[in-house]
């Protein structure tokens, strides 16, 4: 492995700019399944995230749920930018290993909803609906009409980002009082990839701009005691694309909690055809 992630990897992925094949933590593929959905985790997290919203889930429904780049079982090169469009390519190259060509349904929480919004803006007939978990949506740091509370949420993740020790004891922390779910991983193997993420696909992005021009069908659910989401921008991403929906929820950050994970399981359905597909 290590050879692979020093000769190889510049040689694959650096220099030759060939997609990650990303490790899939669930799958489920029944005989002929109705639909597909592929679940994509949050920052710090993995596909085991969202076992308990796939046990709720119809039997005949293929599930793929992904570890994202940096995350998990899948790769975690030490020299790539963690951004979305990275992400995004490492996921179709997986879903065209997988064999999962037909449209599917995209389920992200978090970054992992960021994720999701960049894979439909990029290959819109891929996707058939989203799922949009709780999306960290922030604008433009030129723009002087930032909240204040946005301000305050990206001056402390830069000073995460230029403090990794305090992340590491804020993330044991979460685990110690049951703050973030079990799945919640930042160590020492895990603490660049997830840096990398937090500048590249959550400090630096467009998300807000994209979600208001996708054209397939999204929902946003929004907990309403989220400490790291402005609901603000979730509305007005809703409001200013009428493919969107706008469902606030008593709940935090994560996808926990039966009135969350009933939610998500709902709103998932509420994609789903009547009859199998034709993969």
């Amino acid at each position: 492995m290590k050879k692979y992630d020093s000769r190889w990897q510049t040689l694959l992925h650096d220099k030759l700019g060939l997609p990650y094949i990303l490790h899939v933590s669930i799958k489920r593929k029944p005989k002929k399944p109705r639909a597909t959905v592929v679940f994509l985790h949050g920052i710090g997290n993995n596909g085991e995230a969202w076992r308990s919203v796939i046990s709720q889930l119809p039997e005949d429904i293929r599930i793929i749920s992904i570890d994202l780049l940096g995350h998990g079982r899948s790769p975690k090169p030490q020299s790539m930018a963690y951004n979305v469009q990275l992400q995004a390519k490492a996921l179709i190259a997986t879903l065209l290993q997988q064999r999962a060509l037909g449209k599917v349904i995209l389920v992200g929480h978090s970054m992992g909803a960021l994720i999701s919004i960049e894979v439909a803006k990029r290959y819109p007939k891929l996707v058939t609906a989203l799922v949009l978990c709780s999306p960290p949506l922030y604008g433009r740091d030129d723009d002087a009409s930032v909240p204040l509370r946005e301000r305050s949420l990206k001056k402390f993740y830069n000073y995460l980002h230029k403090n990794p020790e305090t992340l590491t004891k804020l993330a044991k922390h979460a685990h110690k009082f049951n703050v973030m779910n079990e799945t919640f991983i930042v160590d020492e193997n895990t603490i660049k990839p997830f840096l990398g993420a937090l500048k590249s696909s959550i400090l630096e992005q467009t998300s807000l701009d994209d979600v208001r021009k996708l054209k397939r069908p999204f929902v946003i659910i929004h907990g309403m005691y989220d400490p790291l989401v402005l609901k603000s921008y979730h509305y007005q991403a809703v409001k200013d694309n009428p493919q969107g929906k706008f469902k606030q929820i008593l709940a935090h950050h994560d996808v926990r909690g039966k009135n969350y994970i009933k939610t998500v399981v709902k709103e998932i359905e509420r994609h789903l055809p009547e009859s199998s597909s034709t993969e």
